[in-house]
């Protein structure tokens, strides 16, 4: 195996590896969108359906959990995010090595796009951008797809402070 094949095994590598960490991302969102939801209906099931005083305090189980679940989401989906900026600066890198990055030396009138490089230019200037891959991933993980995932878990904790507070005033009332 000659070192462009090794190379080109690299790239299919590191793209699986990127899709990977998508996959993943995109997996614990579900998981704990879906807890934190059940636990949402849960909560105002039980809201509605309270019976006695002492329930109240029962219900303060909810949204706490609610709150605990959703600070954790956010540590556990931005993981997988950092994964998979890090597979990208990985794919970048082997892209250079390949010279996927350069744009092609052959003049052909019938080529179109000849003074374009095979990566977007988007990309490349977005790489370039940066000092180094870790500076790179330092500035994306707060950005982008997990960006709104944080704000996802966010009002999820938000949803969980009102209801402690609402179970508070209702038990307040009667």
């Amino acid at each position: 195996m000659n070192e462009n094949d090794k190379n080109l095994k690299l790239l299919e590598l590191a793209i699986q590896e990127e899709q990977y960490f998508l996959r993943e991302h995109q997996q614990r969102i579900k998981f704990y969108t879906s807890l934190i939801s059940a636990l949402i209906a849960a909560t105002f099931g039980g809201l509605i359906n309270i019976k006695l005083e002492l329930h109240y305090y029962a219900l303060f189980v909810g949204p706490i959990l609610i709150i605990a679940i959703s600070s954790f989401a956010i540590g556990g989906t931005y993981r997988m995010y950092q994964r998979y900026l890090e597979a990208i600066t990985q794919r970048a890198k082997i892209e250079q090595i390949l010279g996927l990055t350069l744009k092609p030396k052959l003049v052909d009138e019938n080529r179109y796009w000849q003074e374009e490089t095979i990566i977007s230019e988007r990309h490349l200037l977005n790489r370039k951008r940066f000092n180094s891959s870790e500076s790179f991933v330092k500035h994306f993980s707060k950005l982008g797809y997990h960006k709104n995932t944080m704000y996802l878990f966010r009002v999820f904790q938000f949803i969980g402070l009102i209801s402690v507070i609402g179970i508070v005033i209702i038990s307040l009332i009667k």
